[in-house]
């Protein structure tokens, strides 16, 4: 069809690739304005995309141009050159065997199903495709008046449209940004989760020896720092080797997974530490706890431990019961205890608890801190 039988509307240089983006949204536009319906607006809006996208990719760009032919029916016409060399075989692109060196082609069957009228012809200085839709229900004729009112239209869009397009952009930014907040939040709270795994016992759930290790360290720093008491308590099962070879593993394992909890609810507050030192051996660590504290929190747990009635028949009774080993470091300190280590007080609580287990079990023996020779 001659270009003297249209009425051109608007143009779009394919530049850029959000040009693209922009030729299916001006298709949108120009269709609306000719009363399209919805449907056929995103019909004639694929088939711009898709011409235009293939003439960018394919053909280093080229022009869409919305047109209106003159003549009752009037059809509008989306004609896209593009500025390759062309196609190789126009007949198997018609069919969807797509076979082609440089040009428009991709995606040209759907294109072309989508529209009334389509037509491609191709040269060596580049391809033109047509494609077009007949305007909806019985409507007057436009006219060149009515294509300035449309075209018109479409620039005051266009002058708009930047600063929409920029709140868009910010609202999509926004998001984007809260979404990298949340991951991140997600992030820090799944780190927190691994850390905790790794001071925690994955039978018991109490605090593991790296925990301990970790909290004996920072309360003995502490302690030498304010000048205040710090106990320790070592506590182990007494025949707990006698409960597995009598009664299995799984019931020993149930069984320090209770003692656990009782030696837990046995501490008086927060900052005190319950940890499973190893095997069936516990650890409590006392910050600001004097000698006497100590002998409270372990009466504390002698009785919780009972309390289970956890059975266990042993030369001292009928349910489980404990050992404990207690020591305790009391200011004031100088240099040469600091210097020593928390060592020194673990050494102390286990020689107490040897001495526990010595004397009957089921009892708290205290050890003196002794500094190396």
């Amino acid at each position: 069809m001659e270009n003297s039988q249209r009425l051109p509307i608007y143009a779009i240089p394919l530049r850029y690739d959000r040009n693209v983006m922009h030729a299916r949204q001006y298709a949108r536009d120009v269709a609306a304005l000719l009363g399209f319906s919805y449907q056929e607006q995103v019909r004639l809006a694929t088939a711009t995309s898709e011409l235009s996208r293939n003439a960018f990719r394919y053909a280093g760009g080229g022009t869409v141009t919305f047109q209106l032919t003159r003549r009752q029916p009037q059809i509008l016409m989306v004609v896209v050159e593009d500025n390759g060399p062309g196609i190789s075989n126009l007949d198997e692109i018609l069919d969807g065997r797509y076979r082609s060196m440089t040009g428009l082609g991709k995606g040209i069957t759907g294109t072309k199903n989508l529209m009334d009228h389509f037509r491609i012809t191709s040269s060596p200085s580049g391809t033109v495709a047509e494609a077009g839709k007949l305007l909806p229900g019985v409507q007057p004729l436009y006219d060149e008046a009515s294509v300035v009112k449309i075209a018109g239209e479409l620039i005051r869009k266009s002058i708009a449209d930047p600063f929409q397009e920029l709140e868009r952009q910010n609202q999509e930014l926004l998001r984007a940004l809260a979404e990298v907040r949340e991951k991140q939040a997600q992030f820090v709270e799944l780190n927190r989760k691994l850390e905790e795994l790794s001071l925690q016992d994955p039978l018991t759930g109490v605090a593991n020896r790296r925990s301990f290790d970790r909290g004996l360290d920072r309360e003995w720093s502490g302690a030498m720092r304010t000048q205040q008491p710090l106990a320790l308590l070592m506590i182990d099962v007494d025949f707990f080797k006698l409960l597995n070879d009598r009664h299995g593993h799984r019931y020993g394992d149930e069984a320090l997974t209770l003692l656990a909890a009782a030696l837990q609810e046995a501490l008086p507050r927060s900052s005190d530490l319950v940890a499973r030192y190893g095997g069936e051996e516990f650890a409590a660590v006392l910050p600001f706890t004097s000698a006497s504290g100590a002998a409270e929190v372990a009466a504390r747990m002698h009785a919780a431990v009972k309390a289970q009635k956890i059975p266990h028949e042993t030369p001292i009774g009928s349910t489980v019961t404990i050992s404990i080993g207690a020591a305790v470091c009391e200011p004031p300190y100088d240099e040469s205890i600091a210097r020593l280590g928390f060592g020194v007080l673990v050494e102390a609580a286990d020689r107490a608890l040897y001495l526990a287990k010595e004397r009957g079990r089921d009892r708290t023996e205290f050890g003196e801190i002794v500094a190396p020779a």
